[in-house]
């Protein structure tokens, strides 16, 4: 997804700063271990809401089973 959004956009004139400055191939930087130990956060309440897309629950938490993130404490 950062690959797709990242960088200059021609319609968007503040986005020229990041001229020079992405890295073309966002993939080949990336490293298995690049988040070990980070601790990462959740903001339950964006998504813990009664309209939230069942189909949209069940991924957003299953993705979350699978990097062991518990829920709210």
């Amino acid at each position: 997804m950062l690959q797709v959004i990242a960088g200059e956009d021609p319609n968007d004139p503040v986005t020229a700063t990041s001229r020079g400055h992405v890295n073309a191939n966002y993939l080949a930087a990336l490293r298995a271990d690049g988040l070990k130990g980070a601790r990462l956060g959740v903001l339950h309440q964006a998504y813990d809401t009664p309209t939230l897309d069942r189909d949209v629950d069940e991924a957003f938490r299953g993705a979350m089973a699978s990097c062991a993130i518990s829920g709210p404490r």
